[in-house]
């Protein structure tokens, strides 16, 4: 592992010098302007992947957004159930839900889809959801809720979530799934990156999700002990416009700087005639 560790400084370190030196040669060859050029350019395709995609904490990002409030469930009390049950009708999509509970509480009999009470210990209670529709929850010590988007691949999603906090029932968890269902695309875990604190609160929570650069999420997945989720959100099909790889980014900034580099030249040899 040392050796390893060495191997990959040592490459960085080589790295490293020899971007210095072309840094060097391209001041000497076209002067300080090209450099200030290249720093800018990599500045912005630096920010452009650091705001690409990650964790999000309000629906607003989420473009041309779908919201599945549960309302079809309302009456049904604790309606427990493994799925596979569609709950995408109301806003035309097809949605799919299904849970995998893996022990305690009602996890022999599924989660809940529907509008019981829910008890979230210091976090409050649940009694139909916020808005006074139906939820979805996690009724177990353990295990996972998914909802899973069949008709077109999506760049955002999330959900009104709250849950039981430090209970010794592992992390909450939520993660981005490809359209396979099984790959995991991203994964943050609530406890941790997000906390939800809503002492004493009634059908109460926060919004938490997940949004891409890339409309590559086909579900979204819940885990974890006691938690609940209304107002599945997701969107993003057709509205966003896929953000080209480094490479192609690192092409267009050599292309911008050679181009603004020969202008540069040019003006300056046209002074030097006009000053002849």
């Amino acid at each position: 592992m040392s050796t390893s560790k060495i191997l990959t400084t040592d490459r960085l370190s080589e790295s490293d010098d020899s971007s210095q030196r072309s840094l060097v040669r391209i001041r000497q060859r076209f002067g300080h302007t090209a450099i200030r050029l290249i720093v800018a350019a990599f500045l912005i395709v630096g920010l452009t992947r650091t705001s690409a995609a990650g964790l999000i904490t309000s629906p607003a990002g989420i473009p041309s957004p779908s919201v599945i409030d549960f309302s079809q469930f309302v009456g049904m009390g604790y309606n427990f159930t493994f799925g596979p049950t569609q709950i995408g009708g109301l806003v035309a999509h097809d949605v799919v839900f299904t849970a995998a509970p893996a022990g305690g509480g009602n996890s022999g009999l599924g989660a809940v889809l529907g509008d019981g009470g829910y008890g979230l210990a210091s976090n409050g209670f649940w009694s139909t959801g916020p808005g006074g529709n139906a939820y979805t929850g996690l009724d177990a010590d353990s295990g996972s809720m998914t909802y899973t988007i069949n008709d077109g691949l999506v760049s955002g999603v999330g959900g009104f979530i709250n849950y039981v906090p430090d209970a010794g029932f592992g992390p909450t968890l939520i993660e981005a799934l490809a359209a396979d269902g099984i790959t995991v695309l991203e994964s943050y875990v609530l406890n941790t990156d997000a906390p939800i604190s809503t002492p004493g609160g009634i059908d109460d929570g926060e919004f938490r999700g997940i949004l891409r650069a890339t409309a590559d999420i086909g579900g979204f997945r819940v885990s974890g002990g006691y938690v609940v989720l209304d107002n599945f959100t997701f969107g993003g099909q057709a509205a966003v416009q896929p953000v080209p790889e480094p490479s192609s980014l690192a092409l267009c900034t050599v292309l911008g700087i050679a181009g603004a580099v020969a202008r540069f030249k040019r003006r300056r040899a046209e002074r030097r005639l006009e000053s002849v």
